[in-house]
């Protein structure tokens, strides 16, 4: 029995050694469509519980003061990479973010009063300049320059802008030749425009991570993550009872793969399949466009092939569906094609062309070989000249669209239903739809196995029948 996801009649986060709320939002993994609709939606619960933002003047290098709402920056190394500064999140900060894909940066609304604050508060001598179109006042702009004492400014725009010689000398000076990675790092430490999380792979060291959470003095830290953000969270919460760090940790299941144990389904997912439906048309408009023309699409699905299976189901254009779950000999593969579109999830096959033990990376996932390219060069290989293989990997620009409606809506309960459970006191819990009832679950009852494909259930079987697929293994 699981716990009904909503708010509480009583309160039970205040606690003796933190008199205010303070918490902390981080993403983990790769980028999937909703991210940012989940961070809205906590940001905006929060603030409706009165978790004050602070002015953004108060984040000093690593003196973060309380009753704050923070983005961790780039995963969980955020918590303790000096360069990664976490970001205030107001509600005024995330209004829109859930319009764009991904959780990286934000377009407009710059405040720029705010911005010469800054730049007279940090001391900075370059500044970097966006981007419009119309006439500029060139008197008045060498004033500013003059008045706030730069003596770096970077322009960057076409003929317009730019003179029609390369170099431009002043004082003996060059301009031009700038250090673009050095720009990017700066503009990502200094937090100019408007710049927002952002995700990342790989192991944390938790130890340091609850170290921060206590010198920072938060009591809330929402983890949005797939099986290895989650298995964090849980680690997270672990090594908080363990130091007597009182902070409750709430994750969001995050996977685009829909890959997580007993939830219904992960935000994202419905927008990854309406997507790759694009895909797969393409691909079915190249074979049928070639002379003996075969076209490879290539989805995500490391271990789960639950986005292949969906998407091939519902574009009907499909013709062959490999997914990890199902194994598949080349002999009768080779026997089926002609003029077939093909549907490969990204771990299908793995056993046909691996060899030796696979390796790891640095979230411990097993590093799974290119399934796509494989199968084009095997087809290629054995037709020769005589057949036509288009290949299409649409998998980042799924990843980086922004949600559907109903995508769009779960998110927003997700979100909501993340700041309810840490205002209960629950820690160490997560939120999700199961059996169509939005509920907390311990995160142990996650991450003890990835979902799967069910070969003999009935969607894959619902699948086969409608496509014509012979069994092929």
């Amino acid at each position: 029995m699981f716990c009904a996801v909503g708010d509480r009649d009583k309160i039970r986060l205040h606690t003796v050694e933190y008199e205010s709320e303070s918490s902390s939002v981080v993403t983990c993994g790769g980028l999937c469509p909703g991210l940012n609709d989940v961070v809205q939606n906590v940001v905006y619960t929060l603030s409706d519980y009165g978790v004050p933002p602070e002015s953004i003047f108060g984040i000093s290098d690593y003196g973060v003061p309380s009753e704050s709402i923070l983005g961790i920056r780039y995963g969980l190394r955020g918590f303790y990479e000096q360069d990664f500064k976490p970001l205030q999140l107001t509600p005024e900060y995330v209004d829109g973010i859930h319009l764009k894909g991904g959780t990286g940066t934000s377009r407009g609304g710059a405040d720029v009063k705010t911005i010469v604050q800054r730049i007279n508060l940090w001391g900075l001598n370059m500044v970097f300049v966006g981007t419009c179109r119309g006439g500029a006042d060139v008197k008045t702009i060498v004033q500013r320059i003059n008045l706030w004492g730069l003596n770096m400014v970077f322009v960057v725009g076409g003929p317009d802008t730019t003179p029609a010689h390369p170099t431009i000398s002043h004082h003996g000076t060059s301009c031009g030749g700038a250090d673009v990675k050095t720009i990017e790092q700066r503009i990502d430490l200094w937090g100019l425009d408007m710049v927002f999380v952002g995700t990342s792979r790989g192991g944390a060291d938790v130890k340091t991570i609850v170290q921060r959470i206590d010198l920072w003095g938060l009591n809330m830290v929402f983890v949005v993550g797939g099986p290895g953000g989650n298995a964090a969270a849980h680690a997270i919460a672990q090594e908080c009872e363990a130091q007597g760090v009182i902070c409750n940790v709430v994750g969001v299941p995050k996977s685009i793969d829909n890959d997580i144990l007993i939830i219904d389904r992960c935000f994202g997912f419905e927008t990854a399949v309406e997507e790759a439906q694009r895909a797969l048309l393409a691909g079915k408009v190249e074979a049928m466009s070639a002379y003996n023309g075969l076209g490879v699409v290539k989805l995500m699905g490391k271990q789960s092939g639950f986005i292949a299976m969906q998407a091939s189901m519902a574009s009907g254009v499909v013709d062959i569906c490999l997914i990890p779950e199902v194994p598949f000999t080349l002999e009768k593969l080779f026997a089926y094609v002609a003029e077939k579109a093909h549907c490969v999830a990204e771990g299908a096959g793995q056993e046909l062309f691996t060899e030796g033990p696979a390796d790891v990376d640095a979230s411990g996932n097993t590093i799974l070989q290119d399934a796509g390219l494989w199968l084009r060069g095997v087809l290629k290989a054995h037709f020769g000249g005589e057949a036509d293989v288009k290949y299409i990997d649409p998998s980042y620009m799924i990843r980086a669209q922004p949600t559907s409606s109903n995508d769009r809506v779960y998110c927003k309960i997700l979100g909501q239903g993340a700041v309810h459970a840490a205002f209960a006191g629950y820690t160490d819990c997560t939120v999700g739809m199961v059996n169509t009832h939005y509920v907390y679950l311990p995160i142990s009852t996650l991450i003890q196995a990835p979902r799967k494909v069910n070969p003999g259930g009935r969607e894959w079987n619902r699948l086969i029948t409608a496509i014509n697929q012979p069994p092929l293994s």
